[in-house]
């Protein structure tokens, strides 16, 4: 992994995008042997070693590294039959919420932010039984995520530093917010709630 990481040259924004889910149409306890272990490795070890290598990197020039990654609303919603998938994504996500409590952008120049792309009708999102129907046809616009991403990985999203956000929710809204995730350091990290 380090060999591809630095055969690219620096890299100031390492954007993590893999997903991998399983068929929806058996019961989760009747998959064959070895499906789940593939989506975990997919969806939390594989993006695990990315980050684990890319951190391990001198820093860029810019002197900042920023990770994203492409997580899923799934990890909140109940989907029959497709637990692994939304599971797996929270895991990774929580992961990236606890490696953020290590670093800091303003020491350590390291950011670290997970975010919902949004609802696509993609090939996966058919694999478990959506079409153009399904969310009442309201699928979002494709560009959202990449305009989204982009604003996270500037300077101004530092205050998300180890959240979980969805790209539809409004920039100006999140901003004015700032000073509650200052406040409270579990304000949209991925957790029970009591």
């Amino acid at each position: 992994m380090k060999e591809v990481l630095t055969s690219v040259g620096p890299i100031d924004v390492l954007v993590l995008n893999a997903a991998a889910t399983h068929p929806s149409d058996v019961a989760t306890i009747d998959l064959k042997d070895g499906v789940m272990e593939d989506v975990f490795n997919t969806n939390v070890l594989g993006p695990w070693n990315i980050v684990k290598t890319y951190l391990s990197l001198p820093a860029p020039p810019s002197g900042t590294r920023t990770v994203l990654n492409v997580s899923s609303g799934a990890l909140h919603l109940y989907m029959p039959r497709n637990g692994g998938y939304g599971a797996s994504k929270a895991a990774f996500t929580q992961m990236m919420s606890f490696l953020a409590d290590e670093y800091s952008p303003e020491k350590d120049g390291i950011r670290l932010l997970s975010f919902h792309p949004g609802a696509f009708l993609t090939s996966m999102a058919r694999s478990v039984g959506f079409n153009e129907n399904s969310f009442g046809g309201n699928w979002e616009d494709i560009r959202l995520p990449g305009h989204f991403a982009v604003w996270l990985a500037s300077r101004e999203a530092d205050f998300l530093h180890g959240r979980f956000v969805w790209s539809y929710w409004d920039v100006e809204e999140l901003i004015a917010q700032e000073q509650k995730f200052e406040q409270d350091p579990n304000f949209l990290r991925i957790g029970l709630l009591l």
